[in-house]
């Protein structure tokens, strides 16, 4: 029988050291409120341009109480953005504000779901690399929805991954809802972790799962079908990415797939409205996969493999226009650096996540890389959309890390992992190559 003397110096220890773990948290999302907000001060950011300048315009007008009128763009960032404006002012310093905000949340909510299935120390690591990776600080910078989609996601797994048996795939479920209506691609991660739900815990969960999840979605897609007169499910930002991922031009990349819009005589004029190009975009493109199926293949196998790569990546933090050129080329390396550096050490170790983390874990991970590549697949390989999923690589990276410390991963594990990330290592060489071609 064990000594209560004991036993209650045992149960203090705990809560001393879950103390000690919650105040490490909160000092973690405390220096990521910080340091977005320093590197905003930094970088100084022009103008917003592209999809920016849309979230903005988006904003004000909700704001200033006037109707969302924009069919491409998803309408979650606007609203939390508009919502902090009338609060705030319309200064963009908001959009700042938000970004790093956003930002303290995935890192708290990332080491919530840390806790609940590698222990509060591992939890803490996670919760650092969230906290202060290059990618996710310098995009807090900008006035674009991955901050939000990606604080959203890490809340949805913590949810899901918490022992509760009802109410965290519910959670879970609002969560993806709210960020589907963010990025309109989560809504292809939606059957999946489903399925995922299904397999371990039942029909009922899952199928209630799947309605949840759904909720947020529904009255925003009636409204916008209404209003156009076409179908369009959150955004007709789909139609435009399936066209230019699925045409005689597609190769896997934007850059390739847009010569679709450069013939004389292009099938969906970009001088169309959001919502007749969304439509016409999807014919032409489902069109083109039941004509074309090796082509489509191929270029689908192009586009996934791209979704892991370094290139874009690198140049986009390097000279694509989002950062004042005043702070230099050498700066602007190093954050760049800093940027690729960051996904090289993370992704071999999420691969090798997905062979030796907990169970739970384990499918989660599974539907991320799965949901990558089915993006990657069905559109083009473009890094950014992998952003939101960030969360998941790092609680499999963290986990393959412990797993390796410790002597727990065997030599035919290893070499099974390093056959799965070998395609991409190779691809990440040929990157390589094909700019320093390129450049002499």
């Amino acid at each position: 029988m064990q000594n209560p003397d004991m036993e209650l110096a045992v149960n203090q220890e705990k809560r001393l050291r879950g103390r000690s773990m919650m105040v490490g948290c909160a000092a973690l999302a405390g220096l990521a409120f910080l340091v977005r907000i320093a590197v905003w001060r930094w970088l100084q950011p022009a103008t917003p341009i592209g999809d920016m300048e849309g979230y903005v315009r988006q904003a004000i007008r909700l704001a200033s109480g006037q109707a969302y009128d924009d069919t491409y763009i998803p309408p979650a960032y606007p609203v939390a953005l508009a919502t902090a404006m009338r609060f705030l002012g319309t200064d963009l310093d908001v959009a700042c504000i938000l970004n790093a905000l956003l930002g303290s949340l995935a890192v708290i909510f990332t080491f919530l779901a840390a806790c609940a299935i590698l222990g509060p120390s591992l939890a803490l690591v996670a919760a650092a690399l969230v906290a202060f990776d290059p990618t996710q600080v310098v995009y807090a910078t900008m006035v674009l929805s991955e901050p939000l989609a990606v604080a959203l996601v890490a809340a949805a797994v913590a949810a899901l991954v918490w022992p509760s048996q009802r109410i965290g795939p519910i959670l879970g479920g609002i969560f993806l809802g709210l960020g589907a209506l963010t990025r309109e691609s989560i809504v292809v991660m939606l059957p999946l972790l489903s399925l995922a739900l299904w397999r371990e815990r039942g029909c009922r969960l899952a199928l209630a799962f799947l309605v949840v999840s759904f909720l947020p979605i529904v009255p925003w897609t009636l409204r916008k079908t209404t209003a156009t007169g076409q179908p369009i499910l959150i955004s007709s930002r789909a139609g435009y990415n399936l066209l230019i991922g699925n045409n005689p031009y597609a190769d896997g990349t934007q850059r390739g797939g847009k010569r679709i819009f450069q013939v004389p005589d292009p099938p969906v004029p970009e001088s169309l409205p959001d919502a007749q190009r969304h439509r016409r975009g999807i014919d032409y493109a489902l069109a083109w996969i039941i004509g074309h199926p090796k082509e489509f293949a191929r270029k689908g196998l192009a586009g996934a493999l791209r979704m892991f790569g370094l290139e874009r990546q690198f140049l986009y933090a390097l000279r694509e226009g989002y950062y004042a050129g005043h702070i230099g080329f050498v700066p602007k390396l190093v954050l760049a650096a800093g940027s690729v550096g960051s996904w090289i050490v993370i992704l071999p170790l999420a691969v090798l996540g997905v062979l030796v983390g907990p169970p739970r874990l384990r499918t989660l991970g599974l539907c991320a890389f799965l949901w990558v590549c089915i993006l990657g697949f069905a559109a083009f390989g473009e890094w950014r959309f992998r952003m939101p999923v960030f969360p998941v690589f790092v609680l499999l990276a963290v986990a393959a890390g412990d797993a390796s410390v410790r002597g727990h991963v065997s030599r035919r594990t290893w070499v099974i992992a390093g056959g799965i990330i070998a395609p991409v290592l190779a691809y990440w060489v040929w990157e390589v190559l094909e700019r320093a071609q390129d450049i002499a």
